[in-house]
């Protein structure tokens, strides 16, 4: 019987470690769609094409569907709110936001920015905030490669200890 407990504890604990590997290639995964639609957005910015058709078109495209954000800022159009605020409100509400926050805190600002800046600031703005998103996601591979294995490790260590503490 207290076998049986240390190995469903020995398995709880490296599953705890996998649930924590998951989540940094989750972020990873976030960032780097995050940076497919800054190009994007960044292109059509040179087409002149507006923001929120952009926006609309990348919330329905399944190639960025770690941007829920994209989402709930196209709904929040829809429905009447400006674009500024549908676009605050959606990065500050969705965890994919409140991710990308931690990594590049003044993405909520990015869109009101756009609506107000001429051509040549909208591609300077957007090529910063592509650089940023670049950054993070150079960083956030680099702590999943590393912390990675290390929550892996540190699941079966705790899940082996505890395993030893009852038998």
């Amino acid at each position: 019987m207290k076998a049986a407990a240390a190995a469903l504890i020995f398995t709880a604990c490296l599953f705890a470690g996998s649930l924590a590997r998951g989540s940094l290639r989750r972020v990873e995964q976030i960032l780097s769609q995050l940076c497919v639609f800054l190009r994007r957005l960044r292109f059509c910015a040179r087409l002149h094409r507006p923001l929120g058709a952009v926006i609309a078109q990348a919330a329905d495209d399944p190639d960025l569907s770690a941007l829920a954000f994209l989402s709930g800022c196209a709904a929040s159009c829809r429905g009447g709110t400006a674009l500024p605020q549908a676009w605050r409100d959606a990065v500050h509400t969705t965890p994919a936001g409140r991710t990308i926050e931690r990594y590049i805190p003044s993405l909520v600002s990015l869109i009101p920015a756009l609506a107000s800046a001429d051509g040549r600031q909208v591609d300077a703005l957007l090529e910063l905030y592509e650089a940023q998103a670049r950054d993070a996601l150079q960083n956030a591979r680099q702590k999943s490669e590393h912390m990675g294995s290390v929550y892996m490790q540190l699941g079966g260590a705790v899940g082996i200890l505890l395993g030893i503490m009852i038998l």
